[in-house]
């Protein structure tokens, strides 16, 4: 949704609170071109196949508009997770039935933002998940590393 300035209109929920506030497909079923997002977060990618997400927070985005939605809107989102800076953040997205091995897709621009949301709306599809890491260079062979972000302090 989006106001008249153009505003991005979106609500963020921790997992805890999603579950009892809404179903997905029931909130989505008048709204075919709405979806959220379900946003893994400080945590990071086990390096072995079979390939988990550990020690990161899920928290959701909902009300995502597909025809909208614009990988600048993350500069918006990501913030509000908690992270002050967002260099060096690298986002995959999952494509729906997939896994963490094969179904990885890099989220960089807008047309990969289009992929993306190709999938909503596909055999009811209204939920996409999303996975933040942090990669640092190694200043002694040049590859990226995959680091965990920190959790920001508690108040």
């Amino acid at each position: 949704m989006t106001s008249n300035n153009g505003q991005s209109w979106w609500s963020m929920h921790s997992v805890n609170e999603y579950e009892s506030w809404l179903i997905v497909q029931d909130v989505y079923t008048n709204n075919p071109t709405e979806f959220s997002l379900k946003i893994y977060h400080y945590g990071h990618f086990s390096s072995t196949s079979c390939r988990t997400y550990d020690d990161g927070v899920i928290t959701f985005v909902d009300y995502l508009e597909a025809n909208q939605f614009k990988f600048s809107d993350m500069s918006l989102i990501i913030p509000q997770l908690g992270y002050e800076n967002t260099n060096n953040m690298w986002f995959y997205f999952k494509i729906p039935g997939g896994d963490l091995d094969t179904g990885l897709v890099p989220m960089r621009n807008d047309e990969d933002v289009s992929r993306l949301v190709s999938y909503t709306g596909v055999e009811g599809v209204k939920e996409i998940s999303l996975y933040v890491v942090r990669c640092e260079v190694d200043a002694n062979t040049g590859k990226g590393l995959m680091r965990k972000a920190r959790m920001p302090p508690k108040e």
